[in-house]
């Protein structure tokens, strides 16, 4: 609104930390009382789905041509190995919105990853054959993004072992949940996407979290089994990667039967369920969501159990790797909006005097990453401040930008915002990562966000 020269307002109101005592020991879930409710949901949600879904079976086409074409064009380029579709892609929670992942498999220890990339964005930027090559080289894990020409977005990684086990897990969840469950995880992270609570620039969680949030609320109401548990018991041997072990157990088609009201709850009472969850049962104080020690309620895993102990405000662990909480960069702000948020689905949903329906939460043409577009920049010293905006629209003035933001004050680093109206101008915009600006030596790092630092 103040971007619009319209009075401010706060985006969103404070939420008064009240404490909140842990579930009881005798406590179950009330999935039970929301079989109603989700009775109520359910054909809004099959309907809304569906509209999501139109283009769902098209772009399941188009990954799987681009991986093919990726692994030809590896082959052309002289590399051994194996591409992969990795993520969302293979696991099956994916949607037409989703990112297309990709990892080529070297099969080799020590492979350059950064010639691999390198080579790949050369010969793609000689051919014409995509758009919007963006480097994020400078990093641990280093990423090449780039705009097909349908307009999906690639990422490409090599090596990433870790990330293709991850994959493997949670393909198996989703083999196992079957419709219900692949409805409820899907629906749950769109819904994050499009109320704005997805990016970790932004003091947030990322969509690998909601997905990781879904399945554990999925384990502590007993719709799915604890895999990496089972996989203990039945003794299987350790599979180390990456110096983590990642076993888990496969299981056939109708080995596993969910327990109690979990078995006859549908995909909209195990919507209703995660937000009831997260906004009132779950302690974020003392609990982690940590899908590796999941069990049924009322066996919460505590945050003193984990590897940074009580510290982290929001703890989300990888299934595997240990040291990485998804939560660590969440910011207070971020936190009170995931809250509010959540705390207000959940009212939503129970609300006796209104008509449950699932527009409600989502309603037609409602996408705050559409809305709020800019990309994010840190300059460090030494930095010639004068000449920042000056510099920053040089870079980006030709790719669409409709404002620039600088920090004023002499905080260190210098926080730039720039605007933009389209996604496509933003992801053109972005190509210029690691680019250097005039008025400081160093390359920079241009994040996607949605402006809530700015306004704050």
């Amino acid at each position: 609104r103040r971007l619009r020269g319209e009075p401010s307002r706060p985006l969103l109101p404070r939420i008064v930390r009240a404490a909140r005592p842990a579930a009881p020991r005798g406590w179950m879930p009330p999935l039970a009382e929301l079989l109603g409710v989700g009775r109520q949901i359910d054909p809004s949600v099959s309907e809304w789905l569906a509209d999501l879904d139109r283009d769902r079976a098209s772009w399941r086409h188009e990954a799987l041509r681009i991986e093919g074409a990726t692994a030809d064009l590896l082959r052309h380029l002289g590399f051994g190995g194996e591409v992969r579709l990795f993520g969302s892609a293979a696991s099956g929670f994916y949607s037409s919105t989703s990112d297309v992942d990709l990892v080529f498999l070297t099969g080799r220890d020590g492979a350059q990853s950064l010639e691999v990339l390198q080579s790949v964005k050369a010969y793609l930027e000689s051919m014409g054959a995509c758009y919007n090559l963006t480097t994020v080289f400078k990093t641990r894990a280093p990423l090449l993004k780039l705009t097909d020409a349908t307009g999906i977005e690639v990422d490409m990684q090599v090596d990433n072992t870790l990330g293709m086990r991850n994959t493997a897990l949670f393909a198996a969840y989703h083999r196992i949940g079957g419709p219900r469950v692949d409805t409820m995880v899907r629906v749950v992270k769109e819904w994050a996407r499009r109320c704005g609570l997805i990016g970790t620039v932004d003091g947030l969680l990322n969509s690998y979290a909601w997905t990781l949030m879904a399945v554990y609320y999925l384990q502590v109401v007993g719709s799915l089994p604890n895999l990496q548990a089972l996989a203990a018991e039945r003794g299987l041997e350790p599979v180390m990667v990456e110096g983590a072990d990642t076993r888990f157990a496969e299981l056939e088609l109708g080995e596993f039967v969910p327990e109690s009201a979990a078995a006859i709850a549908s995909s909209g009472a195990l919507v209703c369920g995660f937000f009831h969850f997260y906004a009132s049962d779950f302690d974020w104080r003392t609990c982690a969501v940590c899908p590796r020690l999941a069990g049924p309620a009322p066996g919460f895993t505590k945050k003193a159990d984990l590897t940074y102990g009580d510290s982290p405000a929001i703890y989300v662990e990888d299934p595997f790797d240990q040291r990485t909480n998804l939560g660590h960069g969440t910011t207070e702000a971020g936190r009170d909006r995931l809250m509010y948020a959540l705390r207000t689905a959940t009212r939503r949903l129970q609300d006796p005097m209104e008509p449950v329906t699932w527009p409600m939460l989502c309603p037609e043409g409602f996408d705050v990453t559409l809305s709020q577009l800019f990309l994010k920049v840190r300059l460090r010293e030494p930095c010639r401040r004068a000449e920042v905006p000056r510099a920053v629209w040089g870079l980006f003035g030709h790719c669409g930008a409709l404002r620039v933001f600088v920090s004023t004050d002499n905080a260190q680093p210098v926080e730039v915002y720039v605007q933009f109206s389209t996604w496509q101008d933003l992801r053109m915009a972005q190509s210029q990562n690691e680019r250097r600006l005039p008025c400081c030596d160093q390359p920079i790092a241009l994040y996607i966000s949605l402006g809530f630092g700015l306004f704050d």
